[in-house]
C-alpha cells in the first residue's frame, strides 16, 4: 500500500495556514487574530510555546464562523487546486493518508478524493482544540498501527522529517521537495 503526508506533500501548502488566511479574506473581523498568529509563530520558534498551542491560534477565526461544515466545503472549492497532479496520475483505491491536520478541514477533500483511508487528528470545533496529540512524528506510527500493520507499508511520501518514524517503517519512502519534486529516499542505511 502507497501512504502519504497531506500538506506540502499531495497538496500544495498548508492547509491549517490556507484555511486561517481564507478566513482573513472573507471574514474581516479574523483580522484582530494577526497579533495572535504572528505572536504565536514567533514563540514556537523560540520554543516557549508547543505546537497545539500554535494552531489553537490558527483556529480562534472559527469563532466568527456559524456553519463550519458549509465552511469548510467553500473552502476546498477554492483549495482544491492545490491538489498535485503526480499524485492523481498514481492514486490507488488502498492509498492511505496520514496527516497532522484535523479532521474537520481535511475530510470533506479526502470524500472528494475518493481516499477512504485516513488517519488524521482530531479537533473539537466549539472548543477549538486538539484531542489528545497531535498526529505528527511517532504518534504518526502509534495511530496508524492502531488500524493497519505498518509491514503493509510499500511507499510513503512526505515533505517532512518529521514524519522519520514513518519513513523507518515503511518499504520505500520518498521526499517531496520544495519545488514538488518526488525523490526517493534512502532509509535502508
Amino acid at each position: 500500500m502507497n501512504v502519504y503526508d497531506f500538506d506540502k506533500t499531495i497538496c500544495k501548502d498548508d492547509t491549517e495556514q490556507d484555511f486561517f488566511y481564507y478566513e482573513l479574506r472573507h471574514r474581516p473581523i479574523n483580522w484582530i487574530y494577526i497579533p495572535y498568529f504572528i505572536h504565536a509563530n514567533i514563540l514556537r520558534k523560540l520554543k516557549i510555546i508547543d505546537e497545539p498551542e500554535r494552531r489553537h491560534r490558527i483556529y480562534l477565526t472559527l469563532k466568527h464562523i456559524k456553519d463550519i461544515d458549509q465552511e469548510v466545503i467553500k473552502f476546498w472549492k477554492w483549495r482544491k487546486k492545490k491538489i498535485l497532479d503526480w499524485y492523481k496520475a498514481q492514486q490507488k483505491e488502498d492509498d492511505i493518508v496520514v496527516s497532522a491536520s484535523p479532521r474537520f478541514l481535511l475530510e470533506p477533500i479526502l470524500i472528494a478524493l475518493n481516499i477512504k483511508h485516513y488517519v488524521v487528528s482530531e479537533f473539537d470545533v466549539k472548543a477549538r482544540r486538539f484531542i489528545g496529540p497531535i498526529n505528527v512524528g511517532e504518534e504518526k506510527v502509534r495511530r496508524f498501527m492502531k488500524e493497519y500493520d505498518v509491514n503493509d507499508i510499500d511507499n510513503f511520501y512526505t515533505d517532512s522529517m518529521k514524519d522519520m518514524p514513518m519513513i523507518l517503517v515503511s518499504k520505500n519512502a520518498f521526499i517531496v521537495d520544495k519545488h514538488y519534486q518526488v525523490k526517493p529516499f534512502n532509509n535502508k542505511n
